[in-house]
């Protein structure tokens, strides 16, 4: 099935990592744009079954991402502080749909390190059996006169481990380890601590919309913990 020639919206689990697995052509802007959707969608029924007054105050405005990176279309809470404010996205890859709760940019990523250090961190992880962390290194864009731009990089995947399993304290080591071996000048650490639907489990999800919202609701408290930490 060509799914760059869709008759009908692209808005299937199945058939959207389908149509990530294709080889780029001209109808992925469009077919982006109809992933995008919905994902936007999907937020919009969770703030609803959430409810307005809880959602707002904690993740306030969900945007769409750049539509472009083949392989992946993603949006993101909090679009008015991207760069500052520990958010949540909702990403769809090849592989899976997943919900992060996201330390990418530098002063997101030393909230939550500084966060995992915490009793109520250690609490909550060990809580979160079929959640992962996933440790990124993001690498610069370096234009023509050599600065290092990372706003918009891309990143290689370096681990990916049960967070359930594994100690906070750990955790930061891990990431302390990796600091010595980046390129101070081109590359930074970013994670992700991830709960994903695989083909299988979207294909057998009766209502995938509130798993996503329990997922979204685990992390209304603790997000605001991880901002002031």
């Amino acid at each position: 099935m060509d799914l760059n020639n869709y008759a009908r919206p692209l808005n299937d689990p199945a058939e959207i990592l389908d149509w990530l697995r294709q080889p780029s052509n001209q109808g992925d802007s469009k077919n982006a744009k109809e992933v995008t959707s919905w994902l936007m969608e999907m937020w919009e029924e969770v703030r609803s079954r959430i409810g307005v007054d809880r959602f707002d105050p904690v993740l306030g405005q969900v945007r769409p991402g750049r539509v472009g990176r083949r392989g992946a279309v993603w949006t993101q809470t909090n679009g008015d502080h991207e760069g500052d404010l520990v958010n949540l996205t909702l990403e769809v890859d090849t592989e899976e749909l997943s919900l992060n709760l996201v330390g990418w940019f530098d002063p997101q990523l030393d909230k939550v390190q500084r966060w995992l250090r915490t009793p109520a961190a250690k609490q909550l992880l060990r809580t979160l059996h079929h959640w992962d962390l996933l440790i990124f290194v993001r690498k610069a864009h370096v234009g023509p006169s050599g600065r290092a731009i990372f706003r918009g990089a891309g990143a290689d995947l370096r681990e990916r481990m049960p967070i359930s399993e594994t100690a906070p304290a750990n955790i930061s080591i891990t990431l302390d380890g990796f600091r010595p071996r980046l390129d101070s000048e081109t590359e930074k650490l970013g994670l992700h601590i991830r709960q994903s639907w695989k083909r299988e489990e979207l294909d057998a999800a009766d209502d995938l919309d509130a798993q996503i919202s329990a997922g979204v609701e685990l992390w209304l408290d603790p997000i605001q913990e991880i901002r002031i930490a």
